[in-house]
């Protein structure tokens, strides 16, 4: 089973806490005073200070709580990390799933939004296994993108024999400095592009560069994000109809925002020595 494991820093601010708790009891104080209709007597101000303190107390116990289960996420992130898991590989069924965990075990609600995702991936290669036709197999291959701040993997899936498609991918990360979950739909957001648009541009950079074929059909599937969180590249998968020809076929294509460019991608299966696996995009040509 092959890992990746990802570390963030995270800085607990003890006293800004502190001073949060204490902000926190006085307004509600003062919010119930300004209601209050009064005639005030020294019982009255006694019942007040003895209902403030006790509203105090209950105010402090709530931040303290959630500070510590803030925390708590907080400490779950920064041993996040990636794995790979191996469906027992029999015959020609390559099976790599990813799973976000944790060295302690646990998960938080991001990393178990992520894995949700990668759910279908599993049920695909059961499918397949329960068939057992002799003919069909499936290959989920997975590449692991490392940054500082975000573990990313990147899943390639194909159910066998199959004839002009590459298939799918999936690509799914999480921001480790934030407890964030991301996928294609969050990195279409953060990449400045409607739906509409990141299909003209792409569309666009494919007639620029003089490729044979029309496209047929445009879809965002994965993405590659920076340090920062800016998405530098984008993974489409794109129907294309041969030119003189009824045939069409689907291919995965890298855009890149930047630069306008758009190349076919590539895969290497050849580990890196840490889990990760390349992906690349070669500039077609005609």
């Amino acid at each position: 089973m092959k890992k990746y494991t990802g570390r963030a820093v995270f800085l607990c601010f003890a006293l800004a806490a502190a001073v949060a708790v204490g902000g926190c009891g006085t307004e509600q104080r003062q919010g119930k005073g300004a209601g209050a209709d009064a005639f005030i007597t020294e019982d009255s101000l006694e019942a007040e200070s003895g209902s403030g303190a006790g509203q105090e107390e209950t105010d402090a116990g709530a931040a303290l709580q959630g500070n510590t289960e803030q925390r708590a996420g907080q400490n779950r992130a920064v041993d996040a990390q990636i794995e790979l898991m191996n469906f027992g590989n029999t015959g020609r069924n390559i099976v790599e799933i990813p799973q976000f965990v944790t060295e302690s075990g646990e998960s938080t609600r991001a990393m178990e939004e992520l894995n949700a995702e990668t759910e279908s991936l599993q049920e695909l290669y059961e499918k397949v296994k329960e068939e057992n036709d002799g003919v069909s197999f499936v290959e989920i291959r997975s590449y692991i993108m490392p940054t500082t701040r975000f573990l990313q993997v990147t899943t390639t899936y194909c159910e066998y024999p199959t004839y002009g498609t590459w298939g799918d991918l999936m690509t799914l990360a999480y921001d480790t400095k934030t407890d964030t979950a991301i996928t294609a739909r969050e990195a279409l957001e953060m990449s400045g592009y409607t739906g509409d648009q990141l299909s003209t541009s792409v569309h666009k950079a494919f007639v620029k560069a003089g490729l044979s074929g029309q496209i047929e059909s445009t879809e965002m599937e994965g993405f590659e994000l920076d340090d920062t969180g800016k998405v530098t590249a984008i993974y489409m998968k794109l129907g294309v109809r041969a030119e003189e020809s009824d045939s069409s076929f689907e291919a995965f294509y890298r855009y890149v925002p930047s630069t306008g460019k758009i190349f076919m991608m590539a895969f290497s299966d050849e580990d890196e020595g840490d889990g990760s696996k390349e992906i690349s995009g070669s500039e077609m040509t005609q």
